[in-house]
């Protein structure tokens, strides 16, 4: 049974293709349950450029992540938006904007692509509680995301599977614009 008010909308990128992507939401004041700030209360995922989902009344932030499938050929970047959700429905559509396409290959010390390697890109410039970027690599290890122009460093880990078999001896990378 859903709790709060409707927030409900459409998410396309720069060129108008619908998108699909996750959404994380966090109040703006961490309301307090047992003494204890609660922290992040939510997430929604947006297919084919819809989302529906509730909330109560108040002050969000509203981490938006899209899913860079091999298909999409876009640009649409992670965008934070602030959100006062009214004791009442509303509708929020949005335009994301374009980022940087930041595409590598995840390899071990030896060279050998490591398929399935989760990588993570956390903005240097950013406040330490702002979720880091991340995508998974192929099967080749390619990996391919959209970021805000900014400062990052990237950091690659092997798949569960590969993983168990062995040390990766992966490094984190910084990386930004020219």
């Amino acid at each position: 049974i859903p709790i709060g008010y409707k927030l409900f909308g459409n998410i396309r990128d720069s060129k108008q293709r619908r998108l699909d992507l996750v959404i994380f939401i966090t109040p703006r004041i961490l309301p307090l349950a047992g003494g204890t700030a609660s922290g992040q209360i939510g997430m929604a995922f947006v297919m084919n450029g819809k989302y529906t989902t509730y909330l109560p009344a108040g002050e969000y932030d509203l981490n938006l992540v899209p899913i860079m499938e091999r298909s999409y050929g876009g640009a649409a970047t992670v965008t934070q938006v602030q959100l006062t959700m009214p004791a009442a429905d509303k509708s929020l559509d949005m335009t994301l904007p374009d980022g940087l396409i930041l595409t590598g290959r995840v390899r071990d010390a030896a060279g050998v692509a490591l398929p399935s390697a989760f990588v993570q890109l956390r903005d240097l410039g950013a406040p330490e509680s702002t979720p880091p970027i991340s995508t998974r690599a192929d099967s080749r290890g390619i990996y391919r995301v959209a970021v805000p122009a900014g400062t990052y460093n990237l950091h690659a880990v092997p798949s569960p599977a590969i993983a168990a078999a062995g040390p990766a001896n992966l490094l984190p990378v910084p990386f930004g614009p020219r």
